[in-house]
């Protein structure tokens, strides 16, 4: 895989309610997507949860009211710093969805919006590159 793209999944803009469960203290949270894939999803939120933290994520991808629900960990903080991002939040990996429910969910993915633009990383200007 190349460096300038870590990701495995396309990930597709996508603002559907989610609920988490913090495991250890049970502590719920009820959020909302900004983008899901079938590797994990980006949660609008400004709960206090740490790179590692382990959670139970439901959520459902369907007319049909289908819920997935997966355990899942905290990858990434959202600090809403760059333009791109749409506030703060945090990036989560699904740890063993079930195939069926990730059939469901790629059935899902497939009839969404076009997936989200990648960010462009910004090259060194030609004097830093000389120096």
């Amino acid at each position: 895989m190349s460096q300038e793209n870590r990701r495995r999944a396309l990930r597709k803009s996508t603002h559907v309610p989610c609920q988490l469960v913090r495991q250890g203290d049970n502590l719920v949270f009820a959020e909302q997507t900004a983008d899901l894939s079938e590797q994990g999803m980006l949660v609008i939120s400004d709960a206090e949860l740490a790179l590692g933290d382990t959670l139970m994520v439901s959520f459902q991808t369907t007319a049909m009211g289908i819920w997935i629900d997966t355990p899942a960990t905290v990858v990434r903080l959202v600090r809403g710093r760059r333009k791109e991002d749409q506030g703060v939040g945090f990036g989560v990996r699904f740890d063993g969805i079930d195939p069926v429910k990730r059939l469901v969910l790629r059935g899902a993915l497939r009839r969404a919006v076009p997936p989200i633009p990648r960010r462009t990383r910004a090259s060194a200007p030609a004097s830093a590159a000389l120096s």
